[in-house]
């Protein structure tokens, strides 16, 4: 094909679609009036059809099987296949009601996929023409589709910025493949000390961002459309917003309430604002030069400035940017006239006076820049371009040059965005070609090419004090350098769908719940989505440290254990390549068989993961171990499941052999028709660790919270569950056997109907981005003791996997053991990351707060803090009024009254962190179980326990038993009544056991 040279396929019109033949002797192409099929040297017309308006030919597709079959999708909807099963006619179906505008052949040629202007997308029989599947999901057109190698999987890209992956097969979606990142038009950071950045969206939204921890904070949603222009209030209480849909508007930058809104006074997009260093006005520019300034708090018209721009005649003029100086007595605005061609012939900064809109001077600058130019932090210097396109420094009272900061490196040195540091030290530059610089302003030192670039059209700006340079993109990131190393330090992304991903150099990443999955990962012609990477990089907590610097080397000290490339090195996930249940689809009974198939990768079988309704009922780590091979590869594993009555969603993921990829989850629905003949039971397990091993950390009231909570629980759950059970693990009973064979117990006894509550109070601590409790027999040698004596994730989730309850809840009410060495201190971030990866692993919602070591030993009221305001939840947070106490009712009582009693009692903020997963459900009615008044029973115990007794919770009630007391209990007896006893183990009441069953300690 080479030989022949230039190919010109004549006779039908303009080309947009070409395609080769599977064996390569055939080319086809489409233009405007038909389509043509060539040899593949050109020599030979072999085919030649003609068509225009609605017998247009869109798209063509050739079969990959031995019959050669065409298919050609036309303007009208028809679907026209050429020698279909290898004969000599045609056949021709109306396929859809618009142009058909994709189409593609199965591997094996005996399916054709097509796409249609109206969204449609529809499986044919390519020998018969039979319609086999109609496939739901895009709401635009269709613009590509495409079968996977092996035929397993059709992928469909739409002009609604979706990508689904589908079962040809069953005509099943299996998942949207990527979300839309967002462009960024705009970028503003708040004051110097300030942690907010904004960014303008293509999608007409706005977005606030704390650039400290890399986590968005509000979407400004109003305009029409993209946001084109951002500012900050001096005091980052508001922000500006300028947008092509001709508008500006001011926002409440706490809240994301909409102040107010300019409309009618610009009759071109808005793409320049910004606020005086007062805060008392703030101007808005249109493209056509039009400028005005307003009054903020009134909103009224202050005055509109004239521009005046070269050569109105032949030239069109296009304001760019105003930035008022910072004594704010002079505004400057950036504008440029383009000619007839749409060629930049000349671009002006004027400076105007701000109070009488007087013009001052004014610069032409270099003919191709799109940018303002930049007062110094003192307001009396610029940094410009010059008409040679080289970047100066100069006064700003009077215009003149003072220094060269940048010499013109040709066009590539088009200038897109510029940028003052804080302390007026350095100047960034945006260059067209993608690359940012930092200039030093005293000439001191060489630019400093920044590691990375952007697509252009990039605004730059200085944020943190100084510390961060950010620069937007047009593919929809913002990206973030060290202003100090010049080190790239994270990437956000913002995506169509609200959600959001900061993502640092080593791979390390903070994401919005699903966000993690609209980013894709490509390793050769391997694509990997972010979520896959969830258990091993989700790090919030190094987000923030890379935003700072990495002042401890946390970053680096991570990253030379795990990083991105370490994860990718570990070889590919197997592929999950069928689930299904072996009873059938529906079943009588609670249990279903599941067989899934896997296809092994490169990076082997690790953990293997079923879920049920999102709950994890097994994490099998065999990895080979116990899975069967087939003829064609292909690995079986079967287990049974749970069901709760009506449907079920089955879903099963696999790791790679190092466990730090995941596959995509596959899912199947299963349903049980089964009934259950009794109402739910509450089963808890309660944990609680006071006399450590380890004398350094004794606690006081872990014990006692386990036992106040349990009691609690019980109190509530009567009249709303049929049972309430309660399982204590107190002390000595807290180690990893003792847990282990209490779970085994209740796996035995919880059904899926059931709700099941874990609290756990002791020890814990967050290492390397993972949660650990501290049983009573740990002995702290290093860190590897967490891994080998603790409880991690991993037994916790085994453990978990084996109670099918589909309403759960996991309460850890835990000190941290920073008493051990400095290097187990948490943090809040890096808790909470460890907490949502917990939560994840268990699919349960999760609900905790550590404290440290001196306040946990004082409590509150003889409580942790924690377990303390659960107990009062349990009284208050029945906001609905149902008398039911649901979780979410009961986290956000936690949520809100936790922080401030903390203050209130230790003089710092102790905040929960939760993780949402599962079911909604009640955990009981309201009960008051904390004493109205500053009374407190005593710990210390008066009497034993010389015979089991059972407790009973009032003597008008004998048959109100809540629990059997062993002999050897020791008790405080705070009343006695008719030969019974009201007695409270350290400080928790318990209810009254007969006198008798006591003897005084002496």
């Amino acid at each position: 094909f080479a030989k022949a040279g230039p190919v010109h396929f004549d006779r039908i019109g303009l080309v947009y679609r070409i395609a080769f033949s599977p064996d390569g002797t055939k080319v086809g192409a489409i233009g405007q009036t038909g389509m043509g099929l060539w040899s593949a040297d050109c020599q030979r017309v072999l085919l030649k059809v003609s068509g225009e308006g609605e017998d247009r030919v869109e798209s063509v597709a050739f079969s990959p099987a031995a019959d050669q079959a065409i298919a050609t999708g036309t303007a009208d909807g028809r679907l026209v296949l050429l020698n279909p099963g290898g004969g000599s006619g045609s056949l021709e179906l109306s396929a859809h009601e618009d142009a058909v505008l994709a189409v593609a052949f199965g591997p094996d040629g005996r399916t054709v996929a097509t796409g249609a202007a109206d969204g449609t997308l529809r499986l044919w029989d390519a020998r018969t023409g039979e319609a086999l599947h109609e496939l739901d999901g895009h709401e635009d057109a269709i613009l590509s589709v495409a079968f996977s190698p092996d035929g397993r999987s059709l992928a469909t890209a739409s002009r609604d910025s979706t990508v689904f992956l589908w079962d040809p097969e069953s005509g099943r979606m299996l998942r949207e493949v990527a979300g839309n990142a967002v462009g960024v038009a705009g970028l503003a950071f708040g004051a110097r000390d300030s942690q907010l950045m904004a960014s303008g969206q293509m999608d007409g939204t706005a977005r606030l961002w704390n650039a400290r921890s890399g986590t968005q904070l509000l979407t400004l949603e109003g305009h029409a459309g993209p946001v084109l222009s951002v500012a900050f209030s001096p005091e980052s209480r508001a922000v500006l917003t300028g947008s092509a849909d001709r508008t500006a508007r001011l926002w409440d930058a706490r809240t994301g309430r909409q102040l107010r809104a300019i409309e009618g006074h610009h009759e071109t997009p808005v793409v320049a604002v910004d606020f005086s260093p007062d805060g008392k006005v703030m101007a808005t520019g249109s493209v056509d030069g039009t400028v005005w300034l307003w009054d903020v708090a009134s909103g009224s018209k202050l005055r509109k400035l004239a521009i005046p721009f070269l050569d109105p005649e032949r030239t069109v003029p296009r304001l760019k940017d105003i930035e008022f100086s910072p004594n704010g007595k002079t505004v400057a605005v950036t504008g440029a006239s383009i000619g007839s061609n749409f060629v930049f012939t000349s671009a002006t900064h004027f400076v105007f006076d701000a109070g009488s809109g007087a013009l001052e001077y004014s610069y032409t600058i270099h003919a191709r820049s799109k940018t303002d130019l930049a007062f110094g932090p003192d307001g009396q210097k610029l940094a410009v371009v010059t008409d040679t396109g080289s970047v100066v420094l100069a006064d700003a009272g009077t215009g003149r040059e003072l220094r060269q900061l940048m010499q013109p490196e040709g066009d590539s040195s088009r200038i897109d965005g510029i940028a003052f540091a804080p302390d007026g030290g350095a100047v960034a530059v945006g260059l067209a070609d993608g690359s940012t610089r930092l200039l030093n302003v005293r000439g001191e030192r060489e630019p400093h090419v920044l590691e990375g670039q952007v697509v252009t059209d990039g605004e730059v700006a200085f944020g943190l004090g100084g510390r961060i340079i950010a620069r937007g993109s047009a593919d929809g990131t913002v990206r973030l350098w060290n202003a100090r190393t010049g080190g790239e330090a994270a990437q956000f992304v913002s995506f169509a769908d609200g959600s959001w991903v900061a993502l640092t150099p080593e791979g390390f990443f903070n994401a919005s719940e699903g966000a993690a999955r609209n980013l894709h990962l490509s390793n050769g012609l391997e694509t990997l989505s972010l979520d896959q990477f969830h258990d091993a990089l989700y790090r919030p907590d190094l987000v923030r440290e890379a935003l700072a610097g990495d002042p401890d080397g946390k970053v680096a000290a991570a990253a030379a254990r795990l990083d991105l490339g370490k994860a990718v090195a570990s070889g590919l996930p197997p592929e999950v390549v069928g689930l299904r249940s072996l009873d059938g689809e529906s079943v009588a009974g609670d249990v279903a068989t599941m067989s899934v198939d896997i296809e092994p990768r490169d990076g082997g079988i690790g953990r293997v993961e079923w879920r049920v309704n999102g709950i994890v009922q097994g994490a099998d780590s065999r990895g080979l171990g116990g899975l069967a091979a087939s003829d064609d590869g292909i690995l079986r594993r079967e287990r049974q499941v749970l069901l709760s009555p009506g449907e079920n969603v089955v879903s099963v993921t696999v790791y790679n052999e190092a466990n730090l990829i995941a596959s995509t989850p596959l899912e199947t629905t299963v349903h049980s028709s089964w009934r259950s003949v009794s109402p739910p039971s509450l089963h808890v397990l309660a944990a609680g660790v006071n006399d450590y091993w380890d004398g350094r950390l004794q606690l006081n009231y872990a014990v006692s919270d386990a036992r106040a909570l349990g009691s609690a629980l019980r109190k509530a759950g009567r009249g709303l569950y049929e049972d309430v059970k309660i399982t204590y693990l107190l002390d000595e009973e807290v180690t990893r056997d003792g847990l282990s064979a209490a779970f085994d117990r209740l796996a035995g006894e919880i059904r899926p109907q059931d709700a099941f509550v874990l609290f756990l109070a002791g020890h814990g601590t967050t290492h390397d981005g993972r949660y650990f409790f501290l049983p009573r027999d740990f002995r702290y040698a290093g860190e590897d003791a967490l891994k080998d004596t603790a409880i991690s994730q991993e037994l916790l989730q085994g453990w978990l996997a084996g109670v099918p309850a589909q309403k759960s809840l996991l309460l850890f009410d835990t000190c941290e053991s920073g008493s051990l060495t400095r290097e187990l201190t948490t943090r809040s971030l890096e808790e909470k990351a460890a907490i949502a990866r917990l939560s994840r692993a268990v699919g349960r919602t999760t609900l905790t707060a550590s404290t440290d070591t001196a306040p946990a030993l004082e409590g509150h009221r003889q409580h942790g803090l924690f377990t303390y305001v659960l107990l009062e939840a349990l009284a208050a947070s029945d906001t609905d009024g149902d008398d039911q106490v649901e979780i979410t009712e009961l986290i956000g009582y936690v949520d809100e009254r936790l922080p401030a009693l903390s203050e209130a009692v230790f003089g710092y903020r102790q905040v929960p962190q939760h993780r949402s997963q599962g079911s909604v459900f009640p955990i009981g009615r309201p009960v008051t179980v904390l004493p109205e008044t500053e009374e407190l029973i005593p710990r210390t115990p008066t009497h034993v326990v010389i015979a089991g007794t059972d407790v009973i919770e009032s003597l008008g009630d004998l048959q109100s038993v809540l629990e059997t007391v062993a002999p050897g209990t020791t008790v405080r007896v705070a009343e006695q009544a008719d030969g019974w006893s009201l007695v409270a183990v350290q400080g928790v009441r318990l209810g009254w056991i007969r006198t008798a069953s006591l003897a005084e300690l002496r």
